[in-house]
């Protein structure tokens, strides 16, 4: 049986919380939703302020096949930030929006696809100020 530290326990358990919480809003399993160069998330990479981070993705696809765009932030208490669905009337597949990060942590730019296939961008801010408390 192999032991776990406390810290690794915890990390596991986030890792897990996440996962899940990524599963159930886009029906993927997190390991599946590949990196790829058509979402592009900008976000900084330092953030003075948790308590409000720019962010912006942009899917480089035609909006008609992009069904929803969402964001999870992993280390905040509720992962999944937003997200927005889009039609062929949206004209592009494009979110700017102002978030919250309890502390540094990955962000992720989900795109899921019209044809059922999600991908993503995956930036890490570091807060050097927690914006959740």
């Amino acid at each position: 049986m192999l032991a776990l530290s406390g810290w690794s326990l915890f990390a596991k358990e986030s890792e897990d919380k996440v996962s899940g919480v990524i599963k159930t809003v886009t029906g993927k399993n997190p390991a599946d939703i590949k990196q790829d160069a058509r979402v592009s998330l900008n976000v900084p990479t330092i953030a003075e302020s948790g308590a409000n981070v720019p962010v912006k993705i942009t899917v480089n696809i035609p909006v008609k096949d992009v069904k929803s765009v969402h964001v999870f932030v992993d280390n905040n208490p509720t992962p999944h930030i937003m997200g927005i669905n889009f039609s062929e009337m949206s004209g592009e597949a494009y979110l700017e929006a102002r978030v919250r990060f309890a502390k540094s942590s990955a962000i992720r730019g989900v795109a899921i696809l019209n044809d059922g296939s999600a991908i993503m961008d995956q930036k890490e801010v570091k807060v050097t100020v927690g914006g959740c408390g």
